[in-house]
């Protein structure tokens, strides 16, 4: 039988990106309810990883006034990076010279683990309904 871990290494080589991962904590409020910090806490700042695409973006071409932003990437990291389904992540695409050439941001799904490296699906969205969830506007940005 072939083990794989020793094999970490060399996909570890292609990781020429970086991602940051942080949650909103619970938090008891004053009035005794249970709600979100707005205090976010980071539990992975930049990280080497590798972000690819998952499912392009397509534009409603009969819905000319309304063109939202749906699009899947998949992010490959390290396994022994603490990420959550539910975690928030921003993932960054680096250039050769670690220049930033995209920025994408949004919700973590329950990450697929393999020995050598994990691999996390993330929704990235745009328009009202991912500014109110998250507080954010602009959730891709082309620096």
């Amino acid at each position: 039988m072939v083990k794989l871990g020793k094999y970490a290494k060399i996909l570890r080589l292609m990781y020429k990106d970086s991602l940051d991962v942080y949650y909103y904590p619970k938090v008891k409020k004053e009035n005794g309810t249970t709600g979100y910090s707005d205090v976010p806490v980071y539990k992975v700042q930049n990280a080497q990883c590798k972000v690819s695409t998952s499912k392009d973006d397509t534009s409603e071409t009969v819905n000319f006034d309304r063109n939202p932003v749906e699009k899947q990437m998949k992010v490959f990291c390290d396994v022994t990076l603490n990420v959550e389904k539910g975690d928030m992540i921003i993932a960054r695409v680096l250039s050769d010279e670690g220049e930033v050439l995209a920025t994408y941001q949004g919700l973590a799904n329950k990450p697929d683990v393999f020995v050598t490296h994990q691999e996390i699906i993330i929704d990235v969205k745009d328009g009202l309904n991912a500014s109110k969830i998250w507080g954010i506007k602009g959730f891709i940005k082309k620096s």
